[in-house]
């Protein structure tokens, strides 16, 4: 059944897969490189944050550790398991960081045990917004996303390191040429796109349950989110994360939350057949 707050829920969802997507989308802005590691990084910053919540740290300090640690995993990715391949063809790329992430979840099984965890909130839990029944945390998570997808647009859109990392993405050996140290660029690149994984897991594993293989359908999720907002485009990521959340919700209620798993997978089809560029991507 659909209801208000059947579209409320997908709306928080969509926040949230859109937060996820912002990572995704910069590390590719930056680099060229799809990072499919993007979902075992935001399940780190979640079993970071769970670690400090359950010690009693406050709220600004397990925030703070998750991103400390995404931004080491941003380093770990780019120095030890790209830096060998640089020149490498797109595919060897992927293919090493899907065994990035296949590792990750190993560690984070070993490490952590199957049993999903639940985190201590940041904020309240019960609902606030009549009717979408959106609490004070779905708020805050909604706000954040918000805040960072303006912050990061202004950022590679006026600023020199957004103009290096864009002329790195385009050309490297012109950005060389010019003066610009790509393998710098990448590896800022690396760390900002971590550290933004890990803080959205931080701040969604609280609403949810935290297992160590959520971070391959995050992955599948949020990739989707890009594919349909179009490469590159920090807006059209944080549009595409909503509106598959919306109709992740809208197909959960109609028809049963089982059917909900394809809707990633079916929106790609649709837009890569119809729109290859996605909704925000400039037509060649």
């Amino acid at each position: 059944m659909v209801t208000t707050a059947t579209f409320g829920t997908g709306i928080v969802n969509g926040f949230a897969l859109a937060l996820v997507s912002l990572g995704f989308t910069l590390v590719y802005r930056a680099t060229g490189v799809v990072n499919f590691a993007n979902g075992s990084q935001m399940v780190l910053g979640g079993y970071v944050a769970w670690e400090l919540g359950s010690h009693g740290f406050p709220a600004w300090v397990v925030l703070l550790g998750a991103v400390v640690a995404g931004v080491a995993s941003g380093v770990v990715v780019d120095q030890l398991a790209l830096r060998p391949l640089r020149g490498a063809s797109l595919l060897a790329q992927i293919i090493v960081l899907i065994a990035v992430t296949e590792v990750a979840s190993a560690l984070f099984l070993s490490s952590f045990g199957a049993e999903a965890k639940t985190m201590t909130p940041y904020a309240g839990r019960s609902p606030i917004v009549p009717g979408l029944g959106w609490s004070a945390m779905d708020v805050v998570l909604m706000v954040v996303s918000l805040v960072l997808v303006a912050g990061l647009t202004l950022v590679l859109r006026g600023t020199s390191a957004g103009l290096r990392m864009r002329l790195v993405a385009s050309n490297r050996l012109g950005a060389t040429v010019v003066g610009v140290n790509p393998a710098r660029v990448s590896t800022l690149a690396w760390c900002v796109g971590g550290g933004l994984a890990a803080l959205s897991g931080a701040l969604i594993f609280p609403t949810y349950l935290l297992s160590p293989d959520l971070g391959q359908q995050y992955t599948f999720d949020s990739f989707a989110a890009v594919v349909l907002g179009g490469f590159g485009s920090l807006p059209g990521a944080a549009v595409g994360g909503v509106l598959i959340g919306v109709v992740q919700a809208v197909v959960s209620g109609a028809i049963g939350a089982s059917y909900s798993a394809f809707v990633s997978l079916g929106v790609m089809l649709v837009i890569l057949l119809t729109r290859p560029t996605g909704l925000f991507g400039a037509r060649a």
